[in-house]
C-alpha cells in the first residue's frame, strides 16, 4: 500500500508540476503577446503621429508659400497701379501746363498785335491830321498873301 501511495503522490506531484509549467508557459506566452501588441500599438501610434506632424508641417509650409505668393502679387499689383496713376497724373499735368502756356502765349501775341495796330493807326491818324492842318495853314497863308498882293496891286 505504501508503494501505491508513493506512486500516487509522485503522479500527483508530476501532474501538478506539469500543470504549473504549462500555466507558467501560457502566462509567459500571454505576456509576450501583450508586450508585442503594446509594441505594435506604440509603433502604429508613433507612425501616425509622425505622419500627422509631417502632413501638418507640409500644409503649413504650403499655406505660408501661398500667402507669400499672394502678398507678392498684391504688392506688385499695387506698385503697378501706383505707377500707372502717377504716369497718368504726370501726363495730365503736362498737357494742362502746355495748353495753359499756349493759350497765354496766344493771348499775349493777340494783345501785342492789337496794341501795335492801335499805335500805328493813332500815329498815322495824327500824322495825317498834322499834315492836313499844315496844308490848310499853308493854303490859308498863300490865299491871304495872294489876296493882299492882289489888293495892293489893284489899289
Amino acid at each position: 500500500m505504501s508503494r501505491v501511495v508513493v506512486v500516487v503522490v509522485v503522479v500527483v506531484v508530476v501532474v501538478v508540476v506539469v500543470v504549473v509549467v504549462v500555466v507558467v508557459v501560457e502566462v509567459v506566452v500571454v505576456v509576450v503577446v501583450v508586450v508585442v501588441v503594446v509594441v505594435v500599438v506604440v509603433e502604429v501610434v508613433v507612425v501616425v503621429v509622425v505622419v500627422v506632424v509631417v502632413v501638418v508641417v507640409v500644409v503649413v509650409v504650403v499655406v505660408v508659400e501661398v500667402v507669400v505668393v499672394v502678398v507678392v502679387v498684391v504688392v506688385v499689383v499695387v506698385v503697378v497701379v501706383v505707377v500707372v496713376v502717377v504716369e497718368v497724373v504726370v501726363v495730365v499735368v503736362v498737357v494742362v501746363v502746355v495748353v495753359v502756356v499756349v493759350v497765354v502765349v496766344e493771348v499775349v501775341v493777340v494783345v501785342v498785335v492789337v496794341v501795335v495796330v492801335v499805335v500805328v493807326v493813332v500815329v498815322v491818324v495824327v500824322v495825317v491830321v498834322v499834315v492836313v492842318e499844315v496844308v490848310v495853314v499853308v493854303v490859308v497863308v498863300v490865299v491871304v498873301v495872294v489876296v493882299v498882293v492882289v489888293a495892293v496891286v489893284v489899289k
